[in-house]
């Protein structure tokens, strides 16, 4: 109890406060970044198949688009 006590005083949790909802929005916002980029990445791969295909123009523009940024 007495180290907890010690540990609120010298911890600043106004700061903690402001601060780590702020850090933990960044972190999701950078994870969704991510996955958008690993699903660009893999919707851009080359597609072993000889068999043809209809494409999507405005997918492989826009997956073409995320890779590149």
């Amino acid at each position: 109890l007495k180290r907890a006590a010690v540990a609120e005083r010298e911890a600043d949790i106004d700061y903690l406060t402001a601060e780590v909802p702020v850090a933990v929005q960044q972190c999701l916002e950078g994870v969704d970044r991510v996955a958008s980029l690993v699903r660009a990445m893999k919707s851009f791969s080359y597609k072993d198949s000889r068999d043809r295909s209809y494409a999507d123009l405005n997918e492989a523009l826009t997956t073409t688009l995320t890779v590149a940024r």
